[in-house]
Order: C-alpha cells, then sequence, then structure tokens
C-alpha cells in the first residue's frame, strides 16, 4: 500500500504537469487552427482536467502494482540478512533495460517519421514554379454583373492596372486569367502543323491569358522569341463579335514534345480545329495547378486582350510592399474606377503557397513535437537506470577505483552499458519504423520510406542525446570516493 501510494502521487504530479505543458501548449496549437476553418476551442475546462485526472491515477495504479507486489514478496530473513536484493534485483534487471530498449525504438519510429515529413515539406518548397515568388502579390476580382460589351471590360482592366502601377513601391503589374498555383484555367485541344500524333495520344493542353509585362512582372524566364506586345492584341471586334488571339507564346514542355530540338518560333499551331496561332516566344514551364506533386501540364500563353476569353481576372503586383499595407489602397482604387469589381481574394505569393502546404507543414511541425518529447522521455528513462545502477554499483566502481582503474575507465564502463540499451533499442526501432513508413508513402514527396540519409541522421541524433543521458551519471560515478564506497553497505 506504501509503494502504491507513492506511485500514484508521483503519476499525479506528473499529470499536474502536464496540464500544464498542455496549457502553453495551446498557443503552440492555435497557430495551426487560425490557419483553417475549422472553429475550435482550445482552453482546457473541466473536461480535459478530469480525464487528464483518470489517466494520472491509473497510471499510478497500473505501473506502480507491479514493483509494490514483486517488493512484498520478499524472504523476511534473507531481507534482514542484506542479500533480499538480490532476488528482486534479478527481475527488476530485466525489466528495467527492456523498459529504455522499448522507450527508444517508440523514440526511433518518431523520429523517422518526423524526418521524413521534414525533408518532404523542404522538398514541396523547393519545387520549380516556374516564376519568382518573393514579393509578389496576387489580386484576385470578381468582375460582377454589371453589363459591359469586350472593349468596355478591357478598358476598365486598364485604367485599373495603371493606377495599380502607381501606387508607392509597385514596380510593375499585370494580369492573367488563370490564378498562379489555384487550378483554374482551360484545356485545349491543339493541332501542331508537321507534327503526327500517335493514334490515341492525348493532346489537350492548357491555356493561359498573359496581360501585358506578365512574364516580366511574375519574372518568367524567356527561353526564346520575345514577349508580347500591343500589336500581338486584336483590335476590339464590332459589338456581339469575338475577337480572336493570333500569336501564342509556348511552355518548353509544349516546344520539346511537339518540335523536339527544332526552334518553334515563327511557326505554328491550331487550337480547337478553328484557331491558328503563330508562336513568337517559347517560356518557362509555369505552375498553375495547386498540386505541387503533378508534373506541370503542357501549357500556351494568348493575349489577354483580345483573346476573345473570359474569365476572372487576377492581377499580379511585383511590389516592395507588404499585402496588409497595398490592401486598404487597392480597395480604393478599385472603388473609385471599378466599384462594380469586388476583391475576391489578396494574398502574397507566400501566403498563397503556405496555403498550399498546410497539410505538410501541420504534419512535419506536430509528428516533430512528438518525437522531441520521445526523445526527451526516452532520455530520461536512460537516464533514471543508469542513475540507479550507479547507486546500486557504488561499492564495486570504488574497489575498482582502489585496484587502479581511471576516470575515463570508470566512465566508459557506464556508457558502454547505456549506448548497449541504446544500440539495440535503435535496431529494434529502425526495423518497426522501415514497415510502419511504408503506410505513409503517399503522402512523402522527393524521399523514399526507406530514405537511408534520414535514419542515419536519427541514429546519430539519438545516439547524440543518449550520449549525454549515459554521461550525467557516468560522470557522477567516476567521483566516486572509494574509501566511502568501501563503507556502505
Amino acid at each position: 500500500r506504501q509503494l502504491v501510494v507513492e506511485s500514484v502521487l508521483l503519476a499525479l504530479l506528473g499529470g499536474v504537469l502536464g496540464l500544464m505543458i498542455a496549457r502553453a501548449g495551446t498557443a503552440f496549437l492555435s497557430n495551426f487552427i487560425a490557419q483553417s476553418s475549422t472553429p475550435m476551442t482550445l482552453s482546457p475546462d473541466h473536461r480535459a482536467l478530469f480525464f487528464s485526472f483518470i489517466v494520472s491515477l491509473l497510471t499510478g495504479l497500473v505501473f506502480g502494482f507491479v514493483p509494490a507486489w514483486r517488493s512484498s514478496r520478499l524472504d523476511l530473513v534473507a531481507a534482514m540478512k542484506n542479500q533480499g536484493s538480490a532476488t528482486v534485483g534479478a527481475s527488476r534487471s530485466r525489466l528495467q533495460p527492456t523498459l529504455v530498449i522499448a522507450q527508444v525504438a517508440l523514440t526511433d519510429l518518431h523520429l523517422a517519421g518526423a524526418g521524413l515529413f521534414v525533408r518532404t515539406l523542404r522538398n514541396l518548397r523547393s519545387v520549380e514554379f516556374g516564376f519568382r515568388r518573393d514579393q509578389l502579390v496576387c489580386l484576385s476580382v470578381d468582375p460582377g454583373r454589371a453589363p459591359r460589351d469586350q472593349a468596355q471590360q478591357e478598358l476598365l482592366l486598364r485604367r485599373v492596372m495603371a493606377e495599380l502601377e502607381a501606387m508607392p513601391g509597385v514596380r510593375s503589374v499585370s494580369l492573367g486569367g488563370a490564378g498562379l498555383l489555384t487550378g483554374n484555367g482551360i484545356s485545349m485541344d491543339v493541332a501542331v502543323e508537321g507534327y503526327a500524333p500517335a493514334p490515341d495520344e492525348e493532346m489537350r493542353t492548357r491555356a493561359v491569358l498573359a496581360g501585358p509585362r506578365f512574364f516580366e512582372t511574375l519574372r518568367v524566364p524567356l527561353l526564346r522569341g520575345r514577349e508580347f506586345t500591343p500589336a500581338d492584341e486584336p483590335a476590339p471586334p464590332p459589338a456581339g463579335q469575338s475577337a480572336r488571339a493570333k500569336v501564342a507564346i509556348i511552355g518548353e514542355g509544349m516546344a520539346r514534345r511537339f518540335f523536339g530540338d527544332t526552334d518553334p518560333v515563327g511557326k505554328s499551331f491550331t487550337v480547337e480545329s478553328a484557331v491558328r496561332l503563330e508562336i513568337v516566344g517559347v517560356a518557362k514551364d509555369t505552375r498553375y495547378a495547386p498540386d505541387l506533386r503533378a508534373r506541370i501540364p503542357l501549357q500556351f500563353y494568348v493575349p489577354f486582350f483580345g483573346s476573345g476569353i473570359r474569365m476572372p481576372p487576377t492581377f499580379y503586383l511585383r511590389t516592395d510592399q507588404a499585402t496588409g499595407v497595398l490592401a486598404s489602397g487597392i480597395r480604393q482604387i478599385l472603388g473609385r474606377v471599378g466599384p462594380e469589381l469586388k476583391i475576391r481574394s489578396l494574398r502574397s505569393m507566400d501566403e498563397v503557397i503556405d496555403q498550399l502546404l498546410l497539410r505538410e507543414r501541420n504534419i512535419a511541425q506536430l509528428v516533430s513535437v512528438f518525437g522531441a518529447f520521445a526523445l526527451l522521455l526516452a532520455c530520461l528513462g536512460l537516464y533514471g537506470i543508469l542513475s540507479f545502477r550507479v547507486a546500486q554499483r557504488t561499492r564495486e566502481i570504488g574497489v575498482r577505483v582502489a585496484l587502479g582503474a581511471t576516470l575515463w575507465g570508470v566512465i566508459a564502463l557506464v556508457l558502454r552499458q547505456g549506448l548497449k540499451l541504446v544500440a539495440v533499442g535503435g535496431a529494434i526501432g529502425i526495423a518497426v519504423a522501415l514497415m510502419a513508413t511504408r503506410s505513409v508513402a503517399a503522402l512523402l514527396y522527393g524521399v523514399t520510406p526507406a530514405d537511408p540519409l534520414t535514419f542515419a541522421a536519427v541514429l546519430g541524433a539519438l545516439m547524440s542525446a543518449a550520449a549525454l543521458a549515459c554521461w550525467l551519471p557516468a560522470r557522477r560515478a567516476a567521483k566516486v570516493d572509494p574509501m566511502e564506497a568501501l563503507r556502505q553497505e
């Protein structure tokens, strides 16, 4: 009863400490919830308190009863002769290393998952976008329901562009009909002059509307040819008719597939078996789909103005100003120039990418936090068992020192004992992690579930932390005074 009470008190104290950590951790979790649309209250309430109390109580009872029951079965005569510890110590010496090995193995599993998800997040952040993401602001507007013909609509958008470009800190402005990383756009069948497709070959490509200075503003490299000029824009058609684009800039993927190593500038292709477009340039492939894991499809660009295609416009601002600073000025411009234009979204490109990677970032950060806690618990367990072993072997260590054992010899004795447990637990953990990480292969990008670099880093971090946990009791053992140790009973 005495030992169980001690165990329960320790568990309840741990539960109180856990609640304090949880209260501080709500600020960490709020960072995730604030970026999602799901409302959630994170303040600990009576239910969290009750749950923590029950878990702590059960922990103290379950994990305190077994060693207490074993201790109550001591042979009284042997205990009085100071020999009972041998019986209890034998079973304890087998159980304690097993628990530490299990802790290390679970820590290995957590750290391996954290390493794979962190590398996935880093790989997704470094994918080739085709444009410069820094200092780029995206303004998506709804043109409203005001009746306007094509010429009036284009005139309004040109005025908005001119006003935006006059704002302080804005270096260039353009607009497009398919928002970057939004998935908006138009797919069309193409027929390329001089190219004979295979019977089942897919000939659909993505059409992107590009306004004036589009490639300059987005910093999309032109590999061949030139950007669109005002001369490429068709004249406004008569009322009731639609203009047709006559030129196009194709992506490098489309150029490679249909033209190979030849220069496509000056050649032409037909869209939807009706519109013939002359190629005036080749641009680097650019991502418009929100799935960063997907391959960039074949794409081509036509002038926004005079294309005959109506899509909600997205303005792109290359600016030194933060999005929040620009917001009020942009609203004033839209209210003055085109009151019917409503802001659908106003975000920097960094914010757009961060939102796309929200799931991957949350997983990587949460698994990393759990891995760090698991590593801390494993180190505490290792430190505890080695400290206990050092206390048990105080007389033995004193004898070794009296017989000439060096400081580093005693330290190596304890370190070897602790690192052996870590090596066994690490090997088991790696084996389990290699099987478990296969289940999350679909969430990884640019890294395999059995990535050797990740597992090597996990083992390095684990061994380094374990060496520190072993060093402290080893250092204490090396400072044992032989005379005092030999006098201990």
